[in-house]
């Protein structure tokens, strides 16, 4: 049986040589890029190398179609109910989020508290480039709260999926965001 090759997407490739792909507009289409990516991966490691294929496949087919601009759907209703599904039905342990449905409960938190930031969706993912703008990497995962009480990135910036190898940990204070 042969094996999925995610490499043959050439999905990195593509994102520094397509002008399109580093256009600030389509930087949710190259986030979804990457998501697909690592579901390929998740696909070949349960054996699944068919699906993974054709995950593949499709890859390829968006990153290579001549507007990438004109692709997905502007239905927000739909895509809501889309991004609903992805939620869990049961939350883990069975507990309960707070207690928002009794009567007089106040929120978890007031949103007036809340400074303006990013969400770690936001940062993972996201291209991480040097003072001399070439592409370093993009950010795999995040650690919050360590024992010196800092923040860090883990920067992949090089193999595909080589845990350690290739990373590098940088402090989430000195990535600075444009």
């Amino acid at each position: 049986m042969a094996e999925c090759n995610i490499s043959d997407a050439k999905l990195e490739e593509a994102i520094l040589h397509k002008p399109e792909l580093r256009d600030p507009a389509n930087r949710q289409v190259v986030r979804d890029l990457r998501s697909l990516r690592d579901s390929a991966f998740i696909l070949w490691s349960y054996g699944r190398h068919a699906d993974c294929d054709r995950l593949v496949a499709s890859i390829r087919e968006i990153v290579t179609s001549p507007s990438i601009g004109g692709l997905g759907d502007n239905d927000e209703d739909e895509a809501d109910q889309q991004f609903a599904a992805r939620e869990p039905m049961v939350q883990r342990g069975g507990a309960a989020l707070g207690r928002r449905d009794d009567k007089g409960a106040k929120p978890l938190i007031n949103i007036n508290e809340m400074v303006p930031s990013l969400r770690a969706d936001e940062i993972i993912g996201a291209e991480v480039r040097s003072s001399d703008d070439r592409i370093i990497g993009e950010v795999r995962n995040i650690v919050f709260g360590t024992k010196d009480r800092r923040d860090y990135a883990i920067v992949a910036s090089g193999g595909f999926f080589i845990p350690g190898k290739d990373s590098i940990v940088v402090p989430i204070p000195v990535l600075r965001v444009s």
